[in-house]
């Protein structure tokens, strides 16, 4: 490596040093003459190709297409296919067109555009003559005064330096050479010590046609020069190295890594080009400052002695340090660094390699912010609230510090999402997003957990948890409930939240999300569009839900499910015309369960889609029995799920469950309740027309509950209107309660629709609705639900 300064501590020159500093480069290393043979390899090199030394000297090997800085190389056979592909940068270390090349190669990352190919190209025997005489050497002074001169061969110098004293360089040299010298004097600098050049000889000279000159700078501790060294050697077949140390200096020089030598007090010695394009300094600027200098302040002082005390227990150093650039910029930079030791075993000098990581860098944080980012909102994903909320409770753990977990769930967001398209619900949970940000503090945490699920990691709880946590979430309620405008629709949309803090409702983060979403659940549960804080008493109910949802699963294949019947009769004669098909489920442990306490949970996990197609495969079959026994002829009407209706393929289920049972189709009633039906009533309306076609006939359950419109009533296919019994028990007690009674009545009536009456529980009751040509009623008044062996009994008493 060439020298930028001399001091009193400043390294020799001698080969052995510099083979050091290039035997242990990162990359490794291979130098080729002219004829493309491998002059030199270093140990890195070596270990890449798995080749020994004596087996890489003196081989041929083969450049591809050149692109930049960049080509493919033909190498060994033999080379393991895992690490056949290289990276592989060159550097043109020769003159005039005729070029040597200095290859820096590392294993090639996957991705990359240039690869070194594998095969290995014929021994081309060219045998590399070189000049066995001894090599010009000449110093002289700044000023050129002539200090030593040694020949190269008899009758080149002009003047014979030995026979004359008080002589200048240009005295001795050839005319056309000491020119030549002139130019590359001025080219020489600090930052640029060495300049190789190529010159001819004087066409009378008998052995000499082609001499390389190596001019070298040698300067004192305030960077002015000092002397020059000039080494010369005859070139024959364009060997560009006269000696190992020249071969070696080249290298280093021409290395696509910073190189500094630093002294055992932590202070620059010297360093290649590379390393001063790194910082932007000039080698004058750093020559004797300390290493942390141009470390940035992101380190502490103690850095540099962590390194150091390694270094010389170890002899090896090798992490990632931030530097700081002249300009004052800071950029990652991976270095390795080893100790030089003298003849007597003790260090003396350090060597640091320095790579930019900065690119490496952006884009490890690049993949890091998609690993751990969603990629609809870019807030935070699930991996990162769980990297955040253990980093969250251990520092809490040690200040006894308070933060809340809040679980947020849109409330019927799927409807919107299957009704309006996943382009309009993507859009609508970008809004969702951007308002929640507004809502938390900017050291919280907000996280995209999934679909419409969203988590806080609160940190404000302080030690009055309650109050703050309440506050944002009241303040999220309060911003997702304005409308929202998504392509030119008016869209509403709510949130309901759960709550835990830590460290009382749990001191693990799956304890602490599990709680929040117990919380969750419970807030659906009270109607939504509110937040609660967990209890033990939720967990407890909690786990008793999980238990059901368990004994749930097995209920159809233990036979468990039983249906009953509830009559519906003619309001003028009482006669029974129909049945309504109710679903029990008499548990082997647990006794009966009310369809209250599991139908909810059916139809969360799903379940209800299977339970409700029995359901209506079972009652379709009892249907027929009836028949086929002679017992007057009834209506059968079934309750059809929402997710039983969200199904694509529903229509054909149905048609297939009348396939199979023989039940005629106009015997059968489906009834859907109001707000299920409004919820995607094109899509809902098409497979209920469908199902119409065929001669099942349509029910609108819990009339009045709901939010349809008289214009959607007017296009929906529906056959009859069943008036929800809260409006039937108002009838007595508020007179208000009858007006809308008669109104439904008479609407319906207007639109061709039967009109049937739930939860007539008394004869008054009964009496009223005759009197306003009510159709059909059905309540306790006229049968309890009751089995199916027990309605044979009813439908025909005579049994």
């Amino acid at each position: 490596m060439p020298e930028t300064y001399q001091t009193s501590q400043r390294p020799n020159q001698d080969t052995p040093y510099y083979q050091m500093i290039v035997e242990n480069l990162p990359d490794g290393v291979i130098v080729v003459d002219a004829y493309n043979d491998i002059l030199y390899a270093n140990s890195t090199a070596l270990s890449y190709l798995q080749q020994s030394e004596q087996d890489v000297l003196g081989k041929n090997i083969k450049f591809g297409p050149l692109s930049g800085e960049t080509k493919s190389i033909i190498f060994p056979t033999n080379i393991d296919p895992a690490r056949q592909r290289f990276e592989a940068h060159f550097r043109n270390v020769y003159w005039d067109g005729e070029t040597g090349f200095i290859i820096t190669i590392k294993p090639q990352d996957q991705g990359k555009h240039h690869y070194l190919s594998t095969g290995f190209a014929d021994k081309i025997n060219k045998s590399i003559q070189l000049h066995e005489n001894n090599e010009l050497v000449i110093r002289f002074s700044a000023q050129g005064k002539l200090l030593e001169a040694t020949d190269i061969s008899p009758g080149y110098f002009t003047v014979d330096p030995d026979n004359n004293k008080n002589l200048y360089i240009f005295d001795i040299l050839p005319e056309e050479h000491g020119a030549l010298l002139k130019e590359k004097i001025k080219q020489v600098s600090l930052e640029h010590p060495t300049c190789i050049f190529l010159v001819h000889s004087n066409n009378n000279h008998p052995t000499i046609n082609r001499l390389q000159f190596v001019l070298q700078a040698l300067f004192d501790e305030n960077g002015a020069i000092t002397q020059y060294t000039l080494i010369g050697n005859v070139i024959n077949n364009q060997f560009p190295f006269s000696t190992d140390y020249q071969l070696l200096t080249s290298v280093i020089d021409n290395a696509c890594l910073g190189i500094a030598i630093i002294d055992t007090n932590g202070n620059y010695l010297s360093a290649n080009p590379h390393f001063y394009k790194l910082l932007g300094y000039s080698s004058k600027e750093l020559l004797g400052k300390p290493i942390n200098y141009m470390l940035s302040s992101v380190h502490t002082s103690n850095y540099y002695n962590i390194i150091h005390s390694t270094l010389n227990q170890t002899g090896t150093w090798q992490g990632e340090c931030w530097l700081q650039h002249k300009d004052q910029h800071v950029f990652p930079a991976d270095i390795h660094a080893k100790s030089i030791q003298n003849e007597g075993g003790d260090v003396c000098y350090y060597v640091l390699y320095f790579s930019d990581k900065s690119e490496l860098k952006l884009v490890e944080n690049n993949l890091r912010h998609i690993a751990l980012h969603d990629t609809l909102t870019d807030l935070p994903n699930r991996t990162l609230l769980h990297e955040k909320l253990y980093q969250s409770i251990r520092m809490a753990q040690k200040t006894a510090a308070q933060f809340a977990v809040l679980h947020l769930d849109l409330d019927g967001f799927k409807v919107i999402n299957n009704t309006f398209g996943h382009t309009t619900g993507d859009l609508l949970l970008r809004e969702v997003s951007n308002r929640l940000v507004t809502c938390v503090h900017k050291d919280d945490l907000l996280a995209r957990m999934g679909g419409d699920e969203f988590a806080i990691i609160s940190y404000h709880a302080g030690n009055e948890g309650l109050v703050p946590a309440s506050v944002t979430a009241q303040k999220i309620i309060e911003a997702l409930t304005m409308p929202y405008m998504i392509d030119e629709q008016e869209l509403f949309m709510t949130a309901s939240i759960g709550i835990s803090l830590f460290p009382g409702d749990g001191e693990k983060a799956v304890s602490l999300l599990k709680n929040a979403d117990i919380a969750m659940y419970r807030a659906k549960e009270l109607g939504k569009n509110n937040f609660q804080f967990y209890s033990e008493e939720l967990n407890r109910r909690v786990l008793k839900r999980r238990d059901m949802e368990n004994h749930l699963r097995h209920a159809l294949e233990r036979d468990e499910f039983k249906l009953v019947y509830q009559p519906i009769v003619e309001a003028n004669s009482r006669k029974i015309v129909a049945i309504e098909a109710l679903l029990r489920w008499d548990h082997t442990s647990l006794g009966r369960i009310m369809p209250d306490d599991f139908i909810p949970l059916a139809e969360e996990t799903g379940l209800i889609v299977e339970i409700g197609n029995w359901v209506m495969r079972t009652a379709c079959r009892h249907q027929q029995t009836l028949e086929q026994a002679g017992y007057p002829s009834v209506l059968i009407s079934i309750n059809i799920s929402g997710r039983q209706l969200e199904e694509e393929h529903f229509a054909s289920t149905v048609e297939g469950i009348i396939a199979e049972s023989g039940i005629n189709p106009s015997k059968l009633v489906l009834e859907i309740t109001e707000s299920l039906l409004m919820q995607n009533i094109e899509e809902n309306g098409n497979k209920l027309n469908n199902l119409r076609k065929i001669g099942v006939k349509i029910s609108i359950d819990d009339f009045g509950t709901g939010y349809s419109s008289l214009h959607s009533l007017v296009n929906l296919p529906v056959d009859s209107l069943k008036i929800d019994k809260s409006f039937v028990a108002a009838m007595e007690d508020n007179p208000h309660g009858l007006s809308l009674v008669k109104g439904v009545i008479s609407i319906g009536h207007n639109l061709d629709l039967e009109i049937i009456a739930e939860g007539v529980e008394n004869n008054i009751q009964a009496t009223v609705l005759e009197k306003h040509v009510c159709d059909l009623l059905q309540g306790y008044y006229f049968g309890r639900p009751m089995s199916f062996t027990d309605l044979c009994k009813v439908i025909n008493p005579s049994l």
